[in-house]
Parts: C-alpha cells; sequence; structure tokens
C-alpha cells in the first residue's frame, strides 16, 4: 500500500492532488505511485534523528483499517504495533455487526490483524 509523507518546506503550499499529480510524473510505475498523500507537520524520529519508518508503517496501516470501517460502516478503536517485527493492527469494534466482509477485505493487506469485540459496559 503506497503512501507518500511529505513535509514542506516553510512558505510552501501544495494540496494532496497537486502532490498526486507531481509524483505521477516521476514514478514509472502506476501500481508503485501512492495512493494517499499526506502532509505532515515532521517525520517522526529516532533518538539519534534518523527517520523513524516503522512510525510511518504503522499510521497507514490505521489508515487503512480506518478506511475500511468507514466503507463497512462499523466504528471500532484502531490499535497498530509491531509483532514479531511486523506490522499488526487490533481492531476493537464498539458495537455488533457481522465482520466476515471486514476480515475478507483485511486479509488483502499484508499485516497481520484482530477483531476484538468490546463488551457493554
Amino acid at each position: 500500500m503506497p503512501v507518500a509523507y511529505l513535509v514542506l518546506r516553510p512558505g510552501t503550499a501544495a494540496g494532496p492532488d497537486e502532490l498526486r499529480a507531481w509524483i505521477a510524473t516521476r514514478v514509472p510505475e502506476p501500481a508503485a505511485a501512492p495512493r494517499a498523500v499526506h502532509m505532515i507537520d515532521a517525520l517522526p524520529a529516532t533518538a539519534v534523528g534518523k527517520t523513524y519508518k516503522p512510525g510511518l508503517v504503522l499510521d497507514s496501516v490505521a489508515g487503512a483499517v480506518r478506511g475500511l470501517l468507514e466503507q463497512d460502516r462499523v466504528s471500532g478503536i484502531i490499535d497498530t504495533e509491531l509483532r514479531n517485527g511486523r506490522s499488526h493492527a487490533t481492531i476493537k469494534l464498539t458495537e455488533p455487526v457481522d465482520t466476515s466482509a471486514l476480515g475478507a477485505d483485511l486479509d488483502e493487506y499484508p499485516f497481520t490483524y484482530e477483531i476484538v469485540r468490546m463488551s457493554a459496559p
């Protein structure tokens, strides 16, 4: 799931559509072009100042799950983490729903997941 995270230089402005069009002229393979462009204030960094890529990957996983929940009109809480070196999403459903369609959609992604039904208080 190609996604681009961009930090704009101070004093510059560009919208996601404009950036996607610019990227499309520079990415030779359409499948490699980002499906989403996120403009952020700063890239996550390690203690020594290197870009912390797992943070961006987990944000991308959360965004993909959020999109599927919205598509299926399901309410839930999404937690992401690294498990055994792989991205993992825990989806806590806040209402009783049939999860077969959601599970089938999630199976198409390269991360592991679990769906948890939260009990009412």
